[in-house]
């Protein structure tokens, strides 16, 4: 392969990256950035710890993470965070209902972003531009 290409399976995942991460931050991760006072107040509770636990951890995984994604830097960790928040949006908010609104959407995240945790980011990334493997089997 020449030197300046990038393999059809690369571009699918900065594809993928830019996709869920840019729609994630900008549905999600700017909402909270703007809102966060009133978010607040009636953000779930279901552990009944306070709704601040709960919030930080949704700000970190759909500001930050959803970030980190479409940088394609520390793919498998921001995947990893936003994986743990979605699901816990569909176990204790949307109780497994797939069919009401978002819930559907929650499944597409889910299966998107476990296919970067498995796979990674993909050559076109920070990560690779910071963290280049030095075995070429390596990815």
């Amino acid at each position: 392969m020449k030197k300046g290409f990038y393999k059809k399976k690369d571009i699918a995942l900065l594809f993928i990256r830019l996709t869920v991460g840019g729609i994630l931050f900008l549905n999600h991760g700017l909402e909270k950035l703007i809102n966060y006072k009133e978010m607040l107040e009636w953000f779930p509770d279901p552990f009944l710890i306070g709704n601040i636990p709960g919030f930080v951890f949704a700000f970190i995984a759909d500001v930050i993470g959803s970030l980190l994604l479409v940088l394609g830097f520390k793919t498998k960790i921001a995947s990893c965070l936003i994986l743990a928040n979605l699901l816990f949006a569909l176990v204790f908010v949307h109780h497994f209902n797939i069919l009401e609104i978002h819930g559907e959407l929650i499944v597409c995240y889910l299966v998107s972003l476990g296919l970067l945790w498995i796979s990674g980011n993909g050559k076109i990334s920070l990560d690779q531009y910071f963290f280049k493997p030095t075995d070429s089997s390596v990815q």
